[in-house]
């Protein structure tokens, strides 16, 4: 991949606001394993807003979502996370060298 490359995954993962708080929330609390909703309140946004941007990341495998009992609840996915992480300094190596 090149610096295109670079530039889709990145605007994919953090191209919205809310995606870019939602990634830090998860990182700096990787164990969080809550609602939507909750989600929402601890980032003090709307929850149809973060709905949205939470099935981006869900689509990209970063976050999962899951059935928690009665609850749909929202998570980490740590290994696609760190696959993501290696790509993105993999671009990053690249373009440096390049």
């Amino acid at each position: 991949m090149n610096e295109t490359g670079l530039h889709e995954l990145s605007e994919k993962l953090i191209g919205t606001e809310i995606k870019a708080e939602l990634l830090r929330l998860f990182h700096m609390n990787p164990g969080i394993l809550d609602t939507v909703e909750s989600i929402a309140r601890r980032i003090g946004r709307m929850p149809k807003d973060v709905k949205t941007e939470i099935s981006t990341l869900v689509e990209l495998g970063v976050l999962r979502k899951e059935r928690f009992g009665k609850l749909d609840v929202v998570s980490l996915n740590t290994s696609k996370d760190r696959e993501i992480q290696e790509k993105i300094a993999a671009l990053i190596e690249g373009g440096a060298k390049g």
